[in-house]
């Protein structure tokens, strides 16, 4: 079985007999874990968050606020 990808126009062919990528070794929690983006509001919640493996982290401003120099 061959399969075609294409990106930007350019086409890769993939065969079976190739070494298995990251994502066919990946559990399934893993792989939903993967297209998640998380916020963490506290540092309690930081270990619990990263056990899904996300992937992603969303920092907005408010989540610095006093920790940085303003000016």
């Amino acid at each position: 079985m061959q399969c075609f990808a294409s990106c930007g126009g350019v086409k890769n062919e993939v065969s079976d007999t190739e070494q298995p990528t990251l994502i066919d070794t990946m559990t399934l929690e893993e792989k939903v874990g993967q297209i998640l983006f998380v916020r963490c509001v506290d540092d309690e919640q930081t270990d619990d968050l990263m056990s899904i493996k996300p992937g992603g982290i969303l920092m907005f401003g408010r989540d610095f606020e006093g920790l940085t120099k303003t000016k």
